[in-house]
């Protein structure tokens, strides 16, 4: 069967519009000729050289002006002409159906992919509407057409006579945000007592904007309390009517509900800034709550702060012996438990595993930021029960204060890291506080740790055998192995700096065989 298509005309200035029209023809009519030309001006020259579509697709706002796409209606053309948008506008679609359009469809890449049907659709309709004995039959025709899109629709769409105040819904509002045997709003001011009491001025903002001509067109996000006392979210756009040199009379668009897309959004940005798990907030968040207080701190002075870092104890094997599934669940009651007893100017972070910070601000020093913490593990031995078994958690913190010496977030951390390992080394559960002279030490031991490595590296070492002898005979009991260090400055070390690291006796007894 030949193509009932042969030659379709396309006017519209949007490329990517056109292609995807193109595309859908030479796959679903590859036989149809399609002609595609971006103005109205161009459009009128193409038809005067002879071109004779059997359709013309025609956008409603072309660079010659807002309705230019209509004015193809207007060469009486012997065919039938689609106007399509991407406004979806009620007042549009009627003028168009008035002005002798055979359809009118909102751009969308669903409706432009299926535009080959809609398109032939449409010369089908164009043909039974010339048969027609009576323009009012054809004109019936277009406005029941028109009124089974709109109920047929996805979309709600309104219309608001500006001057009566009277607002139009379409029936779809039913389905989104009302309820069956309850009356829609009829006015706009009814329509502002829907929206949610933070949206509303805002809307109201939007529309005297679009309405003083601020803005092209209006386009809001805002909430809507349905009739069973939730809350969901619309898209709602329009397009004011205006008649020459005066304000508009008109206002219509469309609504959408967009509840499923804002509740995704919100719950991406909680996950960039919280724990999945506890729900607490990440390390990445509550390190630049931290920096920011320390510059406050280190500015201004005021009221001190501390940091707590909380170890819990034994939690591999609560993991290893439960499973996974109980380890989360331990987590998450025991991150519950340290929430509670939080203020509401303090913070708390999952540090990541097993590993939780503390921001006590303000404190009143470092006995009431240590008070906080006993309050705390002792909140947390409270038992917990994984399935049948009851389990006893404990947690070991290093406490730090800020400090004339906590001039960045990274140290006052540094400080109560150091502490937390104090607390770990004398076994677990325990509390420590972080002190100059502790993070001095813990300093001085990672150097001479770092010297140690490179003098071994550098042969700065020399052993020495030193006898001792018994003083009445002189006799020879035993020898003593000494370890001399060296440095590369000639100068030996004294005493009192060499102290080896008990981590580092292993070193010393390989290196010392080795001689």
């Amino acid at each position: 069967m030949p193509p009932r298509l042969k030659v379709v005309l396309m006017v519209d200035d949007e490329p990517d519009h056109v292609e995807l029209v193109r595309r859908a023809f030479r796959i679903k009519m590859p036989e149809t000729d399609f002609f595609a030309v971006p103005s109205f001006t161009d459009a009128v020259d193409l038809l005067r050289s002879g071109i004779l579509p059997q359709v013309i697709l025609a956008d409603w706002r072309l660079p010659d002006g807002e309705g230019a796409g209509a004015s193809l209606l207007d060469l009486k053309a012997p065919c039938p002409v689609i106007l399509f948008t991407a406004f979806g506008s009620e007042r549009l679609a009627v003028e168009a159906m008035k002005r002798g359009a055979t359809d009118y469809v909102v751009k969308s890449e669903a409706a432009l992919s299926d535009m080959p049907h809609i398109a032939e659709r449409a010369l089908d309709q164009w043909k039974t509407t010339q048969q027609k004995e009576s323009v009012e039959q054809a004109l019936r025709e277009s406005e029941e057409r028109f009124a089974l899109a709109a109920n047929g629709s996805n979309d709600v769409v309104w219309d608001w006579d500006i001057a009566s105040g009277l607002l139009f819904l379409s029936a779809r509002w039913i389905a989104m945000f009302g309820q069956e045997g309850v009356p829609q709003p009829r006015t706009m001011e009814e329509w502002f007592t829907l929206v949610h009491p933070r949206d509303v001025r805002r809307l109201r903002a939007g529309l005297l904007s679009h309405l003083q001509g601020e803005s092209p067109h209006f386009e809001h996000e805002h909430r809507i309390r349905s009739p069973r006392g939730d809350y969901r979210w619309a898209l709602t756009r329009g397009l004011a009517v205006r008649r020459a040199g005066r304000a508009p009379y008109r206002m219509a668009g469309s609504l959408t509900e967009i509840t499923l897309r804002k509740n995704m959004e919100e719950q991406m940005v909680f996950n960039a800034f919280h724990d999945t798990l506890t729900g607490l907030y990440n390390r990445a968040i509550f390190l630049e709550r931290l920096d920011h207080r320390t510059r406050v701190w280190r500015n201004q002075r005021g009221h001190p702060f501390a940091l707590l870092l909380l170890d819990v104890d034994r939690f591999k094997f609560i993991n290893d012996s439960f499973g996974q599934a109980a380890g989360d669940t331990f987590l998450q009651v025991t991150a519950g438990r340290m929430s509670k007893r939080l203020r509401p100017t303090d913070t708390i972070a999952r540090f990541g595993g097993d590993d939780f910070a503390i921001l006590l601000d303000p404190v009143n020093g470092m006995e009431d930021a240590l008070k906080f913490a006993s309050d705390m593990r002792h909140d947390l031995c409270e038992p917990l029960f994984l399935g049948s078994q009851a389990v006893y958690p404990s947690v070991t913190i290093g406490v730090a204060l800020s400090g004339e010496h906590d001039s960045r977030a990274q140290d006052l951390v540094q400080s109560a890291d150091s502490a937390l390992y104090e607390a770990k080394s004398k076994g677990s559960p325990r509390i420590a506080a972080s002190q100059d002279t502790a993070s001095s030490t813990t300093r001085g031991r990672l150097k001479l740790e770092h010297d140690i490595r490179r003098a071994i590296a550098c042969r700065e070492f020399a052993i020495a055998y030193q006898p001792v002898a018994c003083l009445p005979g002189g006799e020879i009991k035993h020898w003593e192995c000494l370890l001399r260090w060296r440095r590369s400055n000639g100068e030996w070390a004294p005493a009192s700096e060499f102290i080896p690291l008990p981590r580092m006796s292993a070193w010393w007894r390989n290196w010392i065989n080795s001689r």
